[in-house]
């Protein structure tokens, strides 16, 4: 366990290691990559934190993040709470530019499952097509041995 410290300290995590911190109110844990799990002592929320959002801690107690995924990066460092009333419960807030991330991720993610059933039908079709329509070789019994009546 470490004491909450002013400066930045950085982490990288695999999944399921855990990091504590004694915090107070202005501490702050940001997942830089991955995804981790954030529990504070006197807080009945557990808080999922993706990469590129923060918890933000509004009061003392032991933060304990886990990491969810591998290659976990976070950062955990103090800020002066301003303004004050922001800082009254435990948060996760996003960084500039997470929605417009998470969207372009949806949009590649529903590309590949829109490419996946794209080729899957045309398997579908192909196959159906060689066995309906595609003409097999008539196979007529004795008529390859040179049959002369």
């Amino acid at each position: 366990m470490q004491h909450d410290k002013h400066g930045r300290q950085l982490h990288v995590m695999a999944a399921g290691d855990t990091r504590s911190v004694m915090a107070g109110r202005g501490t702050v844990v940001r997942c830089l990559s991955g995804l981790i799990w954030v529990t504070q002592e006197g807080d009945p929320l557990d808080h999922m934190v993706p990469a590129g959002a923060r918890y933000c801690s509004g009061g003392a107690g032991l933060i304990v993040a886990s990491a969810i995924k591998d290659d976990t990066r976070i950062a955990i460092y103090r800020v002066y709470p301003v303004p004050a009333e922001d800082w009254t419960r435990n948060v996760v807030r996003v960084d500039p530019g997470f929605t417009e991330r998470l969207r372009r991720e949806a949009r590649r993610e529903m590309a590949r499952w829109f490419a996946a059933m794209v080729t899957g039908i045309a398997r579908r079709l192909r196959r159906a097509w060689q066995r309906f329509f595609v003409p097999r070789r008539m196979i007529v019994p004795g008529a390859g041995r040179g049959y002369h009546g």
